[in-house]
């Protein structure tokens, strides 16, 4: 049996949507009150502070850009892959298991996406 092949271009990607889906995610906590979108308030009731919003928007946009970087994208994957994991433990907290599908979802894309962007070179120093 052969190594396992995966195709670089579905990662690639993946890794380009992901990105531009957590931009948009991200910019919105930052910048959707100026458009008239509160997400802030989805925080609040689920009884988090009112800076919790506006940081998370901080940390999507940065490993999104990060993910965007062949290098260390697995950094940003992990990251998004910790941030999705909130998500879903929150809606989990709050008795809302069909708020759980997206979160759990973008977790399970997150985990798969870190998992092939991880430096292969460091896993075969055997």
């Amino acid at each position: 049996m052969g190594k396992e092949q995966t195709n670089p271009n579905a990662i690639w990607g993946g890794s380009v949507l992901l990105a531009i889906l957590f931009l948009l995610l991200g910019g919105l906590k930052l910048l959707g009150p100026q458009f008239g979108v509160d997400v802030g308030e989805q925080f609040r009731q689920s009884g988090y502070p009112d800076w919790v919003c506006p940081v998370l928007g901080v940390v999507e946009v940065v490993a999104a850009l990060v993910l965007l970087v062949p290098r260390v994208a697995w950094v940003g994957a992990a990251v998004l892959l910790v941030i999705t994991a909130g998500y879903v433990w929150t809606s989990w907290q709050l008795g809302q298991p069909t708020q759980m599908l997206l979160p759990g979802l973008l977790f399970f894309t997150c985990g798969v996406l870190t998992y092939l962007r991880f430096p292969k070179r460091s896993l075969d120093r055997s």
